[in-house]
């Protein structure tokens, strides 16, 4: 079993050095890209199961992996 762990793409937040907390924070253009280099780099590696935080940002980088 391999176990790989990412974090979400980059917010406003993150932009601005500030922690997001619980809040949710949509993605920056630059997150989005993160999050497709990410799926990019990852689309020849058999994947069964995503562990999720429920918050947005995280929700939208896993689902584009």
């Amino acid at each position: 079993m391999k176990l790989y762990v990412v974090r979400h793409g980059q917010t406003e937040a993150n932009v601005n050095h500030l922690f997001n907390g619980r809040n949710e924070r949509d993605l920056t253009e630059f997150g989005i890209e993160q999050a497709n280099s990410l799926a990019n780099r990852m689309n020849t590696i058999s994947i069964d199961l995503i562990f999720s935080s429920p918050l947005k940002r995280a929700r939208h980088t896993a689902s584009n992996s």
